[in-house]
């Protein structure tokens, strides 16, 4: 009766307003809790937008691809590996060298509040930079001192090798 193109765009358009209101409840209910993004409301809606934007985007995504592929199997496999490629590449994934020392529930278990690796707990976004850079320094002083410890365990196990192939020489 219609032309087939006027089915998906009112598919597509009907997600908009349903996404704005998910979006909207998940970033409101789970930031609040978490203190995240919540100092100020450019900063919420700047964050709600974000989200709202990557959820249509990831959705759309899954349309395209489930309309391209011959079995709805194999839609949800690319999907999955490239929204996984996708979010990996977008600065979201925490690196080996950001990570904390232990697990922050254990933290939270000992300290009675969820705070950083060194018990501090984070009150407001400067402070946490602020113990964040002071974290990062003792971080890499310690790097230094382990470095160190190594090489100089290294040079004596070496000196002691060749005392040995001395020794056995002679």
């Amino acid at each position: 009766m219609y032309l087939p193109i006027f089915y998906l765009v009112s598919w597509a358009v009907g997600e908009i307003p349903y996404f704005l209101i998910a979006t909207l409840a998940v970033v409101r209910i789970g930031n609040g809790m978490a203190g995240i993004e919540t100092d100020s409301a450019s900063e919420f809606l700047m964050y709600w937008l974000v989200l709202f934007t990557f959820t249509l985007c990831v959705t759309y995504f899954g349309m395209m691809v489930t309309f391209l592929a011959p079995m709805p199997t194999l839609a949800a496999f690319i999907v999955s590996i490239v929204t996984s490629l996708w979010v990996s590449t977008s600065r979201v994934v925490v690196l080996l060298s950001d990570r904390i020392q232990g697990h922050i529930f254990a933290s939270a278990l000992f300290d009675g509040e969820l705070g950083n690796d060194d018990g501090r707990r984070r009150t407001s976004s400067s402070e946490s930079v602020l113990d964040r850079r002071q974290w990062e320094k003792e971080r890499q002083a310690r790097s230094r001192i382990r470095v160190a410890r190594r090489s100089t365990t290294v040079a004596e196990q070496r000196e002691e090798s060749e005392e040995k192939v001395l020794r056995n020489r002679s």
